[in-house]
């Protein structure tokens, strides 16, 4: 009988051990994913801004903006430009691409 108790004991030790260790790594993972999903939350409501007015990432493009990334911001530009946001992209009455081409031809000049 005593041994079965030592037993017994030892045994509950071990399942309150075990349950403190996955509580403790369950309460981590249940932190980091609240922190994700806020980041998630962050990152729509930029992309929302975004969508509605796009010289809301104007700043963060010339602040981070190299010429390595050029070509994927093309891609990612060409693919943007909708019916709905078209007015966007000009200034007056010209595109606002052939300006830019015409200032990187000046500067190549």
């Amino acid at each position: 009988m005593k041994q079965l108790k030592a037993t017994n004991f030892t045994l509950r030790r071990q399942l309150e051990d075990h349950e403190l260790v996955v509580a403790q790594e369950y309460g981590d993972l249940n932190k980091e994913v609240r922190a994700l999903r806020k980041e998630v939350q962050i990152h729509r409501n930029r992309e929302s801004e975004i969508y509605k007015n796009p010289m809301y990432l104007m700043p963060y493009m010339k602040q981070h903006m190299t010429s390595d990334y050029l070509p994927n911001l093309l891609e990612l530009t060409e693919s943007f430009i909708t019916t709905e946001n078209l007015d966007h992209f000009y200034r007056g009455n010209r595109n606002l691409f052939y300006l830019l081409m015409r200032r990187v031809n000046l500067l190549a000049y």
